[in-house]
């Protein structure tokens, strides 16, 4: 059975793409994807949602607060940042607020794809520069 995936992203042809990418994988499902975050814990408990992959700059409360607001309700679900910030103020404040991995947009798609499947496994998937 698929992994449930839902997506975090303000950028709608991006948001699209990843839709496109992840649901042509046997082992991943995309059931929704969000503009925002501002209900984030209530979306992932709806969809019953295995894994997010969430952005850190989008309008309302923003990435950082809506991994807190996801594990505070659903400490099981494994969150990957998908930012374009390689600082380490945000890396460090994702990390912090619960974040299971974090990966630059810059990564290829095979590499977002292996990093899903390492953080279901209990790896902790990092782009090479973080």
């Amino acid at each position: 059975m698929p992994y449930q995936i839902l997506i975090f992203e303000d950028n709608s042809r991006l948001r699209q793409s990843l839709e496109m990418l992840l649901n042509d994988e046997a082992n991943f499902y995309v059931a929704a994807s969000f503009p925002d975050c501002d209900n984030a814990d209530k979306q992932v408990e709806k969809y019953n949602a295995d894994i997010v992959v969430m952005d850190i700059d989008m309008p309302g409360i923003g990435g950082i607060a809506g991994v807190k607001k996801i594990k505070n309700t659903n400490p099981d679900v494994k969150v990957i940042m998908h930012t374009m910030f390689d600082d380490d103020n945000r890396i460090f404040d994702s990390i912090c607020s619960g974040a299971d991995g974090y990966m630059l947009k810059n990564t290829s798609p095979l590499q977002l794809i292996n990093a899903l499947q390492e953080v279901m496994t209990g790896g902790v998937p990092m782009s090479p520069f973080v």
